[in-house]
């Protein structure tokens, strides 16, 4: 029988094996998210440098972002405290290098004593405030980032960084994301396409005067994930598509709409539009409709 001296022996020798382990495997992804970040440098360089000063704030949310959510990436139980503290350490680590390059980031300085996360602050206010402001800008960002995100760790099952070193730079300069920082169009007219008749946009389907109807018939978007809807107009009897597009990411719209096609009503999708009426309590749009009814 072993003796309580050697069992014990075993036990802190198997213990320590797994903490080192443990350790070499966090050095590792350390070490990767390092080569990661190091790809990134010089095309995030230029691209923050590329900045006008309007953007110099919204560009320094980005980068912190970007890191904060692509160090997440790296491990899978993302609630851990400890896991908390080590990819806030990855991401300032990350923002430390830009720094260094002569563009001032977000950070918490977790980065400069890695031996002591407790306490140092894991995220930066400045931050958070910038996003509950700007709610729109930081929805698309994290639906960004997700495909970013998932582009990393399908990169990192191969080990094959080389391809993401556009990744930061590119989101710096998507179009879009910055036009949500814009002040939406106020949408306040409609036109038909078919015989350019226009109307106020505001309580369209229920005003007595109205000229137009809007519905939609399916659940179909665009690739720029907005809603398409339809316009029934009672002078010409033509329906126009349409989406509501007031922070212009079609790059198409028209004082706050892009415009599709347009094409003549029938009296099937005329039946249809009369149901939604009905059903919705548009009682002078319902009377219109069934008046063009009538007048086939």
């Amino acid at each position: 029988m072993w003796s309580e001296k050697r069992a014990k022996s075993v036990f802190w020798n198997k213990r320590k094996r797994e903490v080192q382990a443990q350790k070499e495997q966090m050095n590792s992804k350390l070490n990767l998210f390092d080569n990661f970040s190091n790809l990134q440098f010089t095309f995030t360089i230029l691209a923050l440098r590329g900045l006008d000063h309007s953007r110099a704030e919204a560009g320094k949310i980005i980068a912190y972002v970007y890191y904060d959510i692509l160090a997440e990436s790296f491990f899978e139980n993302k609630e851990d405290r400890e896991i908390i503290k080590i990819t806030s350490y990855m991401r300032d680590s990350a923002l430390k290098k830009l720094d260094e390059g002569g563009i001032p980031q977000y950070r918490t300085y977790v980065s400069e004593n890695q031996n002591d996360l407790s306490q140092q602050h894991l995220s930066h206010d400045g931050v958070a405030r910038f996003l509950s402001e700007n709610e729109l800008f930081a929805k698309v960002l994290f639906y960004k980032l997700q495909k970013l995100s998932h582009e990393l760790i399908n990169s990192l099952a191969s080990r094959q960084l080389d391809g993401l070193s556009q990744q930061l730079s590119g989101l710096l300069q998507d179009e879009e994301l910055w036009q949500c920082l814009q002040e939406p169009f106020n949408v306040d007219k409609i036109v038909c396409q078919a015989c350019h008749a226009s109307d106020r946009f505001e309580d369209l389907n229920v005003r007595k005067n109205s000229i137009f109807y809007m519905f939609k018939t399916d659940e179909r978007q665009t690739k720029d994930d907005l809603e398409i809807f339809s316009l029934l107009c009672f002078k010409c009897g033509y329906i126009t598509e349409f989406s509501l597009d007031p922070y212009n990411f079609s790059q198409n719209a028209v004082e706050g709409i892009e415009y599709f096609r347009d094409f003549p009503s029938s009296k099937v999708i005329a039946h249809r539009i009369y149901e939604d009426a009905v059903k919705l309590g548009h009682d002078s749009a319902k009377e219109k409709i069934w008046e063009m009814l009538s007048l086939d």
